[in-house]
């Protein structure tokens, strides 16, 4: 038997986790465009592909930095996530662009440290 360790309290993220990482290709539901032969898992990302790829009224979303554009405002979240640094260390320079990340940080590199100004990270 096969022990995953993922966990969530989401019911939603949990339903994603099998359907993306646990079930054969014959096992999915596939949600299939009907304009072109793109297929997905999950039908949030056939509507955010339909959006992006096959929609007229959809307003553009643009970078403000960069010459990057999409249909999909997620892309763009992502697009900004990956490409500016959003969460900085307050002990330390350390920056990243993921919250998660900064955690981890914190947690191995600064966990019950305690700083000239007094702070103790616990």
């Amino acid at each position: 038997m096969y022990y995953c360790p993922f966990k969530t309290k989401w019911r939603l993220s949990l339903q994603y986790h099998v359907t993306s990482q646990h079930l054969d290709d014959k096992e999915i539901k596939w949600h299939e465009c009907d304009k072109c032969p793109y297929r997905s898992k999950f039908n949030s990302e056939l509507k955010k592909h339909r959006d992006a790829n096959h929609s007229e009224e959809a307003k553009w979303y643009e970078c403000a930095k960069y010459s990057y554009k999409t249909k999909v405002k997620s892309y763009l979240v992502q697009h900004v996530t990956v490409h500016f640094d959003q969460y900085q260390c307050e002990y330390c320079p350390y920056k990243t662009k993921r919250s998660c990340y900064l955690k981890t940080h914190i947690s191995h590199r600064h966990l019950n440290q305690i700083y000239p100004d007094g702070k103790n990270v616990k």
